[in-house]
């Protein structure tokens, strides 16, 4: 549901841009394909330019019209000429609660410096439609919700990194570890860094965060070492089984971008992937909805790549305290 009067919600308000003109860009002369999917993504755009933009219409819409069916507020910031990925509205942006409880949103600062100009179009949609929000860049490489997935079953981010970020390795990973200390240091929230795993740049294409502490995660999306940080951090730390709250993802559910996927209470809205994976995460108590994003996953994108949470809230401590969570509302004039 869109609007156009101010709102006041403690709810989910997800940022959404439509994809006219997107397509999967020819690979750069020195550095190559953005990451390895655009790699078949981009054969397939050749065969019909049209007919692909036409298919990525209407999966965009499907999942935009999930959403609203949920009665959760969807809003469409405009496209911008030239901006192919500006559809993937997680990556310029995140915004969340500072330590005093106020929102701010933290642009990004892109590996893929082409995709910079980006953020330009995130702050011009922040300066009309949430002028009072603070606004602050980051001095190291980072790269929004994308690599920045809030946890509220455990109070932290889980944050993905690498250690030669830039753009000739944008393919093996986007962000820079040191970014993540200013994160911890704005929201009071801690970060767990984790070191990806090329062709999994981001860490929301290995990692997704349920709403009652179970994550969907693929092993081989992140470094040995990582992998092991996240369980211990994930299950150790808070005395969870990992046999009750890790549901593990094959590589040809992770190929299909099964991780990439957001929650709406008990509802997991997620790519098309085996019914395997749909009856174990369903075997959890959530309900599953799919829906085909194929033109977006050649691009490297899924369903958390293209919303963006504008009112993401704290969870002081997590559901595993008894302590009950605060809350801070928004309003968002539109």
């Amino acid at each position: 549901m869109t609007n156009n009067c101010v709102i006041v919600t403690n709810e989910q308000i997800l940022l959404m841009c439509p994809p006219d003109g997107y397509e999967i860009p020819a690979p750069n002369p020195n550095t190559g394909h953005a990451n390895d999917f655009a790699i078949q993504g981009y054969a397939e755009f050749k065969k019909s330019p049209k007919k692909f933009r036409k298919e990525a219409e209407r999966q965009w819409v499907n999942l935009r019209n999930i959403f609203n069916d949920l009665g959760v507020i969807t809003v469409e910031m405009p496209p911008q000429e030239n901006q192919p990925d500006l559809v993937f509205t997680a990556d310029p942006s995140l915004s969340f609660q500072d330590r005093t409880g106020k929102l701010v949103t933290i642009f990004s600062r892109f590996s893929n410096e082409e995709r910079q100009i980006e953020v330009d179009a995130h702050s011009a949609f922040f300066e009309k439609e949430l002028p009072e929000r603070p606004l602050v860049s980051s001095h190291y490489r980072i790269e929004g919700t994308g690599d920045n997935v809030y946890d509220p079953a455990r109070d932290l981010f889980w944050s993905g990194y690498t250690h030669t970020a830039g753009r000739h390795n944008a393919a093996a990973g986007r962000s820079d570890q040191r970014a993540h200390s200013a994160l911890q240091q704005l929201t009071g929230v801690d970060v767990v860094s984790l070191a990806v795993k090329r062709p999994f740049f981001h860490i929301d294409t290995s990692l997704g965060a349920l709403s009652r502490g179970h994550l969907v995660v693929y092993k081989g999306g992140m470094q040995p070492l990582a992998y092991q940080k996240m369980i211990s951090n994930a299950f150790d730390r808070f005395g969870l089984k990992r046999d009750e709250f890790l549901i593990e993802v094959s590589e040809e559910d992770a190929a299909k971008y099964a991780c990439n996927l957001r929650c709406v209470g008990n509802t997991v809205i997620m790519p098309e992937v085996s019914n395997e994976l749909q009856e174990r995460i369903r075997a959890k108590g959530y309900q599953v909805i799919t829906t085909n994003l194929s033109q977006f996953i050649y691009s490297g994108g899924s369903v958390h790549c293209l919303t963006n949470n504008l009112n993401e809230q704290r969870v002081y401590g997590g559901i595993f305290i008894e302590e009950k969570p605060k809350r801070v509302g928004l309003e968002l004039a539109i």
